[in-house]
C-alpha cells in the first residue's frame, strides 16, 4: 500500500469517495496538497482532506476508506502521513471532528491520541451535533 497526496490522475477516485462530491473543491484540494490518498494495487481506496481553520490550523475534514478495507490500519497510516507533513511544516497541532452519534468515528480519533475539545449542538442533518477532538503532534 501507498500513502501520498493525491494528483491529478486521481481526481475521479476521490470525487467517488467524497461524500459532498463538489468536483471543483476537490480540483482545487489536489492542487494545494490537501487531499491524501491510500492506494493499493493501483487502486484508489481510502482518501482524506484537510482544511485549514484561519488560514494555519490543520483539520482533518474527511476521512473515508472503501468498505472491504476498513479496520486494516489505512486511516492509521494515512494520519500518520498527514502528521508527518505537519510537524515538517511546522505545525503542533491537528484537529479533527466527529458526528455525536458516530462511536466507532469517536473511538477512533481516541485511540489516535486525539482528546475531545469541543461540541456544536445540532449542525448536522436531523440536529446531529458534532465532537471536535485534537491531537498535539
Amino acid at each position: 500500500m501507498n500513502i501520498r497526496f493525491a494528483e491529478e490522475k486521481d481526481f475521479n477516485s476521490c470525487v467517488e469517495l467524497d461524500l459532498h462530491k463538489n468536483v471543483n473543491i476537490i480540483k482545487n484540494k489536489i492542487h494545494m496538497k490537501e487531499v491524501i490518498v491510500a492506494e493499493h494495487n493501483n487502486k484508489i481506496i481510502g482518501c482524506l482532506k484537510i482544511e485549514y481553520i484561519w488560514t494555519h490550523l490543520p483539520f482533518i475534514s474527511y476521512i473515508v476508506i472503501k468498505k472491504n478495507y476498513r479496520a486494516n490500519g489505512i486511516g492509521k497510516s494515512m494520519l500518520s502521513f498527514l502528521e508527518n507533513y505537519l510537524k515538517n511544516n511546522g505545525q503542533n497541532t491537528l484537529l479533527s471532528s466527529t458526528m455525536t452519534d458516530a462511536v466507532n468515528p469517536q473511538k477512533w480519533h481516541l485511540k489516535m491520541g486525539f482528546i475531545e475539545c469541543g461540541m456544536l449542538c445540532g449542525i448536522n442533518e436531523d440536529g446531529v451535533g458534532e465532537i471536535f477532538f485534537k491531537k498535539i503532534l
